[in-house]
């Protein structure tokens, strides 16, 4: 990829999202949520990330998180965003799990043969806690979260507030933004789509959720160690235009080269992705 650029249509092309859903989101660690978004016995966060559509849900036993599908026609279970249940039922059709995911229950005319096999519970995808954050792997199986120095501290310092944007831009221009259109010191990237800010009371959690290839959620999430009021709505802003811009461009055939050494590493990154 010459001169150190991505192609524009990486940015622009909906089969390289795909690409990326498969070759690098199936594979890799991704922010859900904050862990007291969870704090009561009910409490589901449901997100869809690198489409890949998941949620989390804590029970008696504690949590756990799950592909949003439905074991009957892989229609979803929860909605996107956050709630409270008491159990876990598909509207559509019925299919009912207790809030660790178990089948309990479907109407007759929909309910399973062998209603007691694991094939009947939902399918469930790898979750960890570090420093206060939930960490989503849809592969069961993965091995496990490495754990970030980047986090370090963010546990100890009490939440002021969040705030989202969606953005007209595809999720690489998001990031490529964070990297290069701040000042380095103090600023921590987590491959591939987690930013943090650092600073000596505070921390800001920038978490990039692709949504499709030219849709993209920011998450900021401000931790401070006293009682900081949250001021996100400006830097959220500065964001959001900066991306959209960067976005444009690529469209016009004038992409914005890296400037940074973070924002040359993560270019490096997703072209190894796509070969």
């Amino acid at each position: 990829m010459a001169s150190g650029l991505l192609p524009a249509r990486l940015y622009l092309e909906p089969d390289a999202f795909t690409h990326e859903r498969q070759a690098l989101f199936a594979h890799a660690w991704q922010m859900l949520g904050r862990a007291d978004a969870l704090a009561a016995t009910g409490d589901y966060v449901c997100q869809i990330l690198g489409g890949w559509p998941v949620f989390a849900a804590r029970s008696d036993a504690g949590i756990a998180a799950f592909h949003n599908q439905c074991r009957h026609q892989g229609l979803p279970v929860v909605d996107a965003g956050a709630g409270r249940r008491t159990e876990l039922r598909c509207r559509y059709h019925g299919w009912t799990y207790d809030l660790a995911g178990r089948f309990v229950q479907a109407p007759p005319k929909v309910a399973p043969s062998q209603p007691h096999g694991p094939e009947c519970n939902l399918p469930t995808v790898r979750i960890e806690r570090r420093h206060g954050l939930l960490f989503i792997h849809v592969e069961a199986d993965a091995a496990p979260f490495d754990d970030a120095p980047a986090l370090a501290g963010v546990e100890a310092l009490r939440p002021r507030g969040d705030a989202t944007v969606d953005i007209d831009a595809n999720w690489k221009a998001v990031v490529e933004h964070l990297l290069d259109e701040a000042p380095q010191a103090g600023r921590h990237w987590l491959w591939p789509t987690l930013v943090i800010d650092h600073a000596a009371d505070a921390r800001i959690i920038h978490q990039v959720i692709p949504r499709t290839h030219l849709r993209t959620r920011l998450v900021l999430h401000l931790l401070c160690a006293d009682d900081t009021p949250a001021r996100l709505e400006d830097g959220i802003a500065t964001t959001r235009s900066g991306a959209e811009a960067r976005q444009q461009a690529l469209a016009a055939g004038s992409p914005m080269p890296p400037t940074t050494p973070l924002g040359r590493q993560f270019q490096s990154r997703v072209a190894a992705i796509h070969g």
